[in-house]
């Protein structure tokens, strides 16, 4: 099984039960680069909490960024491991593929490799799934002697996006007991398990509540290496948004608190499909965000999620769910 996709978006994900109490209204946004002689100008920064949440903004695709003067279709000299925040001048690139578009061969139909909306979200949660990357594919075609994989096909750019969710605290919830209503967050994800790499951090997602920084969550990078490939997909590690020096992760491996706990099926690649299965209880944690007593009202959950650089990505996701207590 492989890590990367075939065919696979025209089977919907399974359904999710839905908790009580709580009815969010979401809106998503991806954040593009917009081509050209990219500069500072071009990129919407995925790191501003403070910004509004752009809408689903128009694809660049297929992605031909001039250097030197030459147009490069699907910005073929793009270095992938480019990362976002590095200090050597180099700009990372934004891009989602979605099902694809035309570039100058005609019409490159992606719909058998990518979603045409990575966020899956309902009246109480939300997920992120991420692209296939072409790093992955690449090494993954190189082990079974198929032939290499195109950037017209397999991501090689940082995947990034936003959301809000809106919801209300009626006023018997706010009024309840001696303390009011709480958020309670469940979060689970899977993210890049590599251990070498320029960047503090990968597959990185922050949540806040209203302007509260409730917790973060990172590729765990503890170089298990369970299929003794660097692209393996591991539960992420999630902190406290209090944790500013990430001293303590919530969700450990159970015989090893400096370690995130292990997925299930370590004896088979992560495959996109049916990611949500290699997840379990140990790598989960719930957040709890007491309200107020005070907390009647409207008020938005905010979700910022990174990639950080183009590798690794494959069978990467984000899900939350959450409930009012």
């Amino acid at each position: 099984m492989s890590n990367f996709p075939t065919a696979f978006w025209k089977k919907q994900p399974e359904a999710i039960a839905v908790a009580q109490g709580i009815n969010i209204t979401w809106e998503t946004g991806l954040f593009w680069s917009r081509g050209g002689n990219v500069g500072e100008g071009d990129i919407n920064s995925p790191e501003t909490p403070s910004s509004p949440v752009p809408p689903l903004l128009q694809s660049s695709f297929p992605f031909v960024v001039s250097v030197e003067s030459t147009a490069l279709e699907y910005y073929s000299s793009y270095d992938e491991s480019i990362w976002q925040g590095n200090n050597d001048g180099d700009l990372p690139y934004f891009g989602w593929y979605l099902t694809g578009g035309y570039d100058q061969g005609g019409e490159n139909d992606l719909s058998s490799f990518h979603a045409g909306e990575p966020w899956i979200s309902h009246s109480s949660g939300i997920a992120l799934w991420n692209e296939a990357d072409h790093w992955t594919a690449y090494e993954v075609s190189e082990a079974l002697g198929d032939p290499s994989p195109t950037r017209a096909t397999y991501n090689a750019f940082v995947q990034s996006g936003s959301a809000t969710g809106t919801f209300n605290v009626s006023a018997a919830q706010a009024a309840q007991g001696t303390t009011g209503v709480s958020l309670y967050t469940t979060v689970s994800g899977l993210g890049e398990d590599f251990s070498t790499g320029p960047a503090p951090h990968y597959n990185e997602v922050r949540f806040y509540l209203d302007d509260t920084l409730v917790g973060e969550g990172f590729g765990p990078q503890d170089g298990i290496e369970v299929m003794e490939t660097s692209y393996d997909q591991q539960q992420i590690k999630l902190y406290l948004g209090s944790d500013t020096d990430y001293d303590t992760i919530l969700n450990p491996d159970p015989s090893d608190p400096e370690l995130g706990a292990p997925r299930e099926y370590p004896d088979e690649n992560v495959e996109q499909t049916t990611r949500t299965k290699y997840c379990n209880t140990a790598g989960q944690y719930t957040f709890v965000t007491p309200m107020g007593t005070g907390s009647e009202g409207s008020h938005q959950i905010k979700i910022y999620s990174s990639t950080i650089d183009g590798m690794y990505n494959s069978g990467a996701f984000v899900g939350f769910e959450f409930e009012l207590t």
